[in-house]
């Protein structure tokens, strides 16, 4: 066999033996980019095929490259790429119109979609490229003209024929992009409303794939057959699913899954429609309302959530965590075949503070624990473990102090004090160390200066008081009165210390001078029939007295006291009248202020 009768043998093995829709490229490259042929039979033709890049007629072409990479139109006009490494979107273009219902094709690999606006322009086929620009390439012929979000979903099958949906009559049209012009209509028996993103996924068995599409808002799939033209509900997915505002654009990959972007949270959606099954393995926590989709159906898909591992660490300032001295946060991303993982450190220092600090205390008190004058030195741990030295120049100050030596008259009062004594108190002062200030206080007791009692045997006293001014409740003024009657009198003066002097006294003149009379008969006719003492009408105070009769040979015949009212003349002993004749008597005088007095003297008893 000649050689080149072995290569075109050998292309011919390849070509036949390679499933359509294989992620696995033939060995011969694409021999040319501008034939619409699938020269190396991968399913990708001209620009689309990863071979043609590079190529200058392929130039602005987005190539089906063995990792899917999946487009999206944000609120209709910025074009931008979804990064699956890390969830985020990267914009390539910003347009001044609106697209919908985009789809890849891998006839030349480019995306194209339905200009929405202005009115005047919409239903016009546009064209994208790699650059992200929308290209206008003029009316679609036949395609009845809608208001703007009529055209919502769309893609290509593996023919390059591009299908949509009109919710507003409820059919799927079929656009042959060449030409320009409605190819086919294909109407449903249901509206179409509430389904999202259509998406092509090829088969690998025959030429002859599917779209599918979830509703909007329950997340139940559906499928169409574009070689029937009817569009089927499958029922609702394994675990159930739903997006609050609607599930948005959508995409499939080499392996026979679809994936759904949900508007209100920004994860997306992996289905497998062969088991009916689901899973949101990717979050990219842009929130949208307005988004399509496009990817090559033939590109094999990662995205698969990646595990995160985060750690808090705090370290002191001068050390070091895994060769990381400042604060901070700090990320790094592993791939392994079981997908990546990603190590966030949040990493804190804590500062090692030198602190000195100089301060004042007052006597009985501390700081920090400290009583004394002097510099302390500490080594202290935060709660982190890091150590700060801190240093206290301590001074202690005295407490300021003040005397008073004060005198004060009896019945005042100084500070709250009103009895002589040494008296320390501690008054606070804002800003300042407590004052102690000790009070030495007299206070001048009054003195009695007037004589008070009884005055026996008097008819008048006279009163002295040590001032020449002193004045008298009788309205005298001088240092002594004279005073003869009874009652109180009550004398007052301001002495050499400013303070008044008051004494009361209640003055008692007692006379107690008696009269006995010197004869009497007690012969029972009611004169004069005692013998008895009689008092002057002067004499005040309690008297008693005793009254002891003798006759003339000394013998005591009877003793008489006040409550017998006098003696009768019987003699007590023998209880006998005695003879008429003359006795003697004793009388005693008893009081209870004065002294006791006594008087004796003879009396005649007559019959």
């Amino acid at each position: 066999m000649k050689p080149s009768n072995f290569i075109v043998l050998q292309f011919i093995i390849l070509f036949f033996c390679l499933p359509y829709g294989s992620t696995v490229f033939a060995q011969l490259p694409e021999s040319n980019c501008s034939d619409d042929i699938d020269s190396d039979g991968d399913g990708l033709t001209d620009c689309a095929d990863p071979d043609c890049i590079g190529i200058l007629a392929c130039d602005n072409a987005i190539p089906c490259e063995e990792e899917a990479v999946f487009y999206q139109i944000l609120d209709g006009n910025t074009f931008v790429r979804l990064d699956p490494e890390n969830g985020s979107f990267v914009e390539i273009y910003q347009n001044n119109y609106r697209v919908n219902a985009i789809g890849y094709n891998t006839q030349d690999g480019f995306i194209y979609g339905i200009r929405s606006t202005p009115p005047s322009m919409r239903n016009h086929l546009v064209k994208i490229g790699m650059d992200g620009v929308f290209e206008d390439q003029g009316p679609i012929e036949n395609l009845p003209f809608s208001s703007e979000y009529i055209y919502l979903s769309g893609d290509f099958d593996n023919n390059g024929r591009l299908f949509i949906n009109n919710t507003q009559v409820s059919n799927i049209y079929e656009i042959n992009i060449n030409e320009r012009l409605v190819a086919s209509v294909y109407p449903q028996s249901f509206a179409l409303t509430g389904i999202t993103e259509l998406v092509y996924l090829p088969d690998s068995e025959n030429d002859e794939g599917k779209f599918y599409s979830l509703n909007r808002i329950e997340g139940n799939l559906l499928e169409f057959n574009p070689a029937t033209g009817i569009l089927q509900h499958l029922g609702p997915l394994s675990p159930s699913v739903s997006c609050d505002l609607a599930f948005g654009a959508g995409f499939a990959d080499s392996s026979g899954f679809l994936y759904f972007f949900c508007n209100s949270s920004g994860e997306v959606l992996k289905v497998d429609p062969d088991n009916m099954s689901s899973e949101f393995v990717l979050n990219t926590s842009t929130l949208l309302e307005l988004n399509d989709g496009a990817s090559c159906p033939f590109g094999s898909f990662s995205l698969q959530e990646p595990v995160i591992f985060e750690e808090f660490v705090s370290i002191c300032a001068g050390e070091d965590f895994q060769g990381f001295t400042e604060a901070g946060i700090y990320t790094d991303t592993s791939s392994t075949e079981n997908g990546d993982s990603i190590w966030i450190l949040d990493l804190n220092v804590e500062p090692v503070y030198a602190i000195e600090i100089d301060t004042q205390i007052c006597l009985n008190q501390s700081f920090e624990g400290y009583t004394e004058s002097g510099q302390y030195i500490d080594t202290l741990q935060s709660l982190f473990g890091c150590d700060s030295i801190r240093t206290i120049n301590l001074d202690v100050v005295e407490n300021p102090m003040e005397v008073i030596d004060t005198i004060l008259c009896a019945g005042e009062s100084f500070q709250g004090y009103t009895e002589s004594g040494l008296y320390i108190d501690s008054i606070s002062i804002s800003g300042s160390c407590d004052l102690i200030r000790t009070i030495k206080l007299t206070v001048l007791e009054s003195e009695p200066f007037l004589e008070d009692g009884l005055f026996c045997d008097s008819t008048s006293v006279t009163l002295t008081s040590p001032s020449p001014n002193t004045q008298w409740s009788t309205g005298e003024v001088g240092s002594n009165i004279e005073v003869n009657s009874e009652g109180i009198i009550t004398a007052f003066y301001i002495d050499e210390n400013g303070c008044v002097q008051v004494d009361t006294v209640r003055i008692n003149l007692l006379t107690a001078t008696a009269y006995v009379p010197n004869i009497f008969s007690p012969n029972s006719d009611n004169i004069n029939d005692l013998f008895q003492p009689y008092f002057s009408r002067n004499a005040s105070g309690e008297i008693s007295y005793e009254l002891s009769i003798f006759n003339r040979w000394g013998e005591l015949v009877a003793v008489v006291t006040e409550d017998q009212k006098g003696w009768n003349g019987v003699n007590k002993k023998t209880n006998k009248p005695c003879e008429q004749g003359i006795y003697l008597y004793e009388l005693r005088i008893f009081s209870l202020t004065c002294p006791e007095r006594r008087m004796v003297g003879s009396l005649t008893l007559l019959r």
